[in-house]
């Protein structure tokens, strides 16, 4: 059984994992961009929103509305890149890890691995399941309503049996009651906000009675009841065009889109690994959140699955394993802690220097694992005491990692 205290531990992770999607926002186009704008601004971390997004506007004449900049700092939040602490915006370590390969020459070749695992982690229901549209007849149609309501339809279908799936997996009432509960409003969201269906007859609140009333003295045309909203569109044009980016799909001079040979080796890997559920694709928990939480009977992926999986899509054969000694990733590892190690500390994240490191392999095809990382590390730390030295993590996190001067 899972205690409070557990599920309050890992809520944040488990939502996010329960149905992995980035909520409406503007200014999800153009996926590359938001590397940019970390190499540009990496330097003022850690900033206040304000400051950042006054920043973006500057250097961004196509994002000098408010609205636009601001959704770039809420896509930044949504792809783990940035958090708010407080009053001010921090890079993750994934942020960290970002800011330090961006800087480097190799940085383009390796930056549809970072951002396609990215978006995996934070939106992989959305992003794979359309990608699955987009392989059959329906991703030939030029309809973005059609596409859309298509995919939506499916997703509703997707939350169902995810409902059940969880109904029967999670072991502990409280956590189980929550995922259900989040499930049921994830479905209303779609069916009443994005494809416009007739609610039940009830009594409108205050602000829905003021919007209406807005809108009627505004002259502006009311949207008839089922027809879906823009959202459809918001939806869907900025994935596909992260999928074109990516190179996972291509558009034709007929207009029409069609997997590359890498999004068609991403579908068949998903779908061997287990996404697959009754026609839909799901990713499924993690092992380290099954565990702690209780969550038993179902699928799940390592936690250094989406790291295998981009190098696995863009090398098109199985990749080689990380090759160096201990010396050349000390190498690495220091290299690396320059780049991304904290404000007037001599600390840096190890999760930050595993993500470089692994990125940096990956720029010659080859695959470092979370589990061979630590073993190099463990090794290193082991062999080379008086030069790296571990700190403890915070709250129980991965911990850091400290050079004597």
């Amino acid at each position: 059984m899972t205690s409070i205290l557990e599920y309050q531990r890992h809520k944040e992770q488990f939502q996010k994992e329960l149905f992995r999607r980035i909520g409406y926002t503007n200014t999800l186009y153009q996926i590359f961009r938001f590397g940019d704008i970390i190499k540009e601004t990496h330097h003022l971390f850690p900033v206040p929103q304000t400051v950042l997004v006054r920043r973006i506007q500057d250097s961004h004449p196509e994002l000098k509305d408010l609205k636009y900049a601001t959704g770039v700092v809420d896509v930044l939040r949504a792809l783990n890149i940035t958090k708010r602490v407080g009053p001010r915006v921090v890079l993750t370590h994934r942020g960290r890890a970002l800011a330090a390969v961006s800087q480097q020459p190799w940085y383009s070749d390796i930056r549809s691995h970072f951002f396609l695992k990215s978006v995996l982690e934070a939106d992989g229901d959305y992003v794979l399941n359309l990608l699955c549209l987009m392989s059959g007849t329906q991703g030939d149609s030029e309809s973005v309503r059609t596409l859309g309501i298509t995919f939506f339809r499916n997703l509703l279908d997707l939350l169902d049996r995810r409902k059940e799936e969880v109904a029967s997996a999670i072991v502990t009432t409280l956590v189980r009651d929550v995922a259900i509960r989040q499930l049921e409003a994830s479905k209303e969201r779609i069916r009443y906000d994005i494809l416009n269906e007739k609610r039940p007859m009830r009594t409108l609140t205050l602000e829905e009675r003021l919007r209406r009333l807005r809108v009627a003295r505004s002259g502006k045309r009311q949207r008839c009841e089922d027809e879906p909203t823009d959202t459809l569109r918001h939806t869907l044009d900025p994935r596909r065009g992260w999928l074109t980016e990516l190179g996972l799909v291509e558009r034709g001079e007929d207009k029409k889109y069609r997997l590359t040979a890498a999004g068609v080796r991403l579908l068949n890997r998903v779908q061997a690994d287990g996404f697959a559920l009754d026609g839909l694709l799901r990713t499924p928990f993690s092992m380290s959140l099954a565990h702690a939480l209780d969550i038993r009977d179902v699928v799940t992926i390592p936690d250094d699955y989406f790291q295998r999986l981009v190098v696995a899509v863009y090398k098109g054969t199985p990749p080689h394993k990380y090759s160096a000694a201990a010396e050349e990733f000390l190498e690495d590892l220091h290299f690396f802690f320059e780049l991304t190690r904290l404000k007037r500390f001599n600390q840096a994240e190890i999760q930050a220097l595993y993500e470089c490191v692994a990125l940096k392999a990956a720029t010659t095809g080859e695959l470092l694992s979370e589990e061979h990382f630590d073993s190099l590390l463990d090794q290193v730390l082991r062999d080379y005491a008086d030069q790296v030295y571990r700190v403890a993590g915070r709250h129980g996190g991965e911990g850091y990692l400290s050079f004597r001067r």
